[in-house]
């Protein structure tokens, strides 16, 4: 049997940045990190709930979130190349005991690609979650 353990790899590439660059400014958010601790830097997500609202509604969440992948060791180097060449370790059960879950990506759609049936469920979710902590 294999192991596996939750890995979090950063920085993620900038477009036209060198392998080394890219290297010298993960070890400068990890150095940042042991001074300040893990930051989870919030984020508006706006979703777009048009279609089953006719248009008179928005949504927007505000979001906090530390994305972990679940891999062998001898996977690792593959997803680095795209995730970023630093990456932490962790164990999946004490991660899972501290309140990890596991999510589903639902990207919304696009004029030019209309949302698939998972991503449109998800999108209600959102939605009818957002207006039930409403009231």
């Amino acid at each position: 049997m294999t192991s596996r353990s939750f890995f979090h790899c950063f920085p993620r590439p900038k477009k036209g940045e060198t392998a080394d660059a890219t290297l010298e400014r993960g070890l400068q958010i990890l150095k940042f990190m042991a001074t300040a601790g893990l930051v989870l830097a919030p984020e508006v997500v706006e979703w777009d709930v048009g279609a089953f609202t006719q248009g008179t509604e928005e949504l927007r969440l505000l979001q906090r979130r530390l994305c972990f992948t679940e891999l062998e060791q001898n996977e690792l180097a593959a997803h680095a190349a795209t995730f970023g060449p630093i990456a932490l370790a962790f164990d999946i059960g004490k991660l899972r005991t501290a309140g990890a879950t596991p999510v589903i990506y639902a990207p919304q759609g696009t004029t030019d690609s209309p949302l698939s049936l998972i991503s449109t469920f998800c999108v209600r979710g959102a939605y009818r979650t957002a207006k039930s902590k409403r009231g």
